[in-house]
């Protein structure tokens, strides 16, 4: 199999800091024309020619999946079936072995590229941008039906007057909260609904961020890094913000100082503030995973597809302890909590 593109399948379509609100417009040419004049693709297009719905025979297909589906053997799985389904036909899939962060546009075009990649659409769009992967025809896939038109489009993008899909979406996540249930104090649902008090709004988790810290100066509160822009630009398009105009196609109308964007901008500050100096690069999104399991912070923000990180560290930390492997395990259960993010306040002060 020709390896000069790359056919993926691919993840997921981003919330909160939605980065960016679609990823429809997307060109890998300055100048993508007027919307009028853009045509939809059609099966009939040269570009599907391979696609003509005859099975290739006696083929290795290189699959790149991330390290979480990996460590937790969701890939061998997906293999394994896989191959039982077209072992008659000779195809088989593989574990691509490289690097999920791979760099596809040096390595695609010299065949070291996977056949199938499973990314998020703010990575993968990059590379279309670049002409390293295929349309794909997904008109023939029978559950696409079913997709929300905004994952849909997170993966369409404008080529040489023509809007493809470059990629199927097969799960939609959004930024989470992740906390230690037993460091919340008793008697910390004052309104009994379930959620406690310090995490239903940001003016909570910054004052109790503030008295963690002011406890025991070793220790943080919320902590995230604010140079992650795909998480931080959220506090400014919750105050109107936006990246281009024209539900994102408009590119010389950039939105980020929009609306009352500035009280995002306050949010950032302020968050800062409980932080302490870790959270100006991004070397806490790698190491909050042991740092919350050791109870160093209460909480951070990021997206579910990590949760198992969280998880195993939390699992070392209290088989260090003492307690058995399965008491760990669900002592880990218990106490990690991923819920809704905190309320902003209107006013943006915290």
């Amino acid at each position: 199999m020709r390896k000069t593109h790359t056919i993926f399948a691919v993840l997921s379509l981003l919330a909160l800091a939605s980065c960016g609100p679609s990823e429809e417009g997307t060109s890998s040419s300055p100048d993508k024309g007027n919307e009028s004049e853009i045509k939809e693709a059609t099966a009939d297009m040269p570009v599907f020619d391979r696609f003509e719905g005859e099975l290739e025979r006696n083929i290795t297909l290189q699959i790149l999946e991330n390290d979480t589906a990996k460590s937790l053997g969701y890939l061998d799985e997906l293999l394994d079936a896989f191959n039982e389904e077209y072992a008659e036909y000779g195809i088989k899939a593989v574990d691509a072995n490289i690097d999920q962060y791979s760099n596809l546009a040096e390595d695609g075009p010299y065949g070291y590229g996977p056949d199938v990649l499973y990314q998020a659409n703010d990575v993968i769009m990059k590379y279309v941008r670049g002409r390293h992967v295929m349309p794909l025809p997904t008109w023939n896939i029978e559950a696409y039906e079913h997709f929300p038109e905004s994952a849909i489009n997170a993966y369409k993008g404008i080529e040489s007057g023509v809007r493809y899909s470059f990629g199927v979406p097969v799960n939609a996540q959004a930024p989470m909260l992740f906390y230690r249930k037993d460091m919340v104090p008793e008697g910390s649902d004052a309104n009994n609904n379930g959620i406690p008090d310090m995490v239903e709004s940001w003016n909570a988790l910054y004052k109790y961020s503030k008295e963690i810290n002011a406890a025991d100066p070793s220790k943080r509160g919320y902590m995230k890094a604010l140079y992650d822009v795909y998480f931080s630009a959220g506090y400014l398009f919750s105050y109107g913000a936006y990246v281009f105009g024209d539900d994102g196609t408009n590119p010389n109308d950039i939105g980020f100082n929009k609306g009352e964007a500035w009280k995002g901008a306050w949010i950032i500050r302020q968050l800062a503030e409980i932080m302490g100096p870790t959270c100006v690069d991004d070397s806490i999104n790698t190491t909050c995973y042991g740092q919350l399991a050791r109870g160093e912070i209460f909480a951070t923000m990021t997206t579910p597809d990590v949760t198992n990180n969280f998880t195993t560290e939390m699992v070392t930390e209290y088989v260090a302890s003492g307690l058995s492997a399965a008491d760990a395990q669900q002592a880990a259960k218990e106490n990690l909590v991923i819920a809704d993010l905190p309320k902003l306040p209107k006013s943006g002060n915290l």
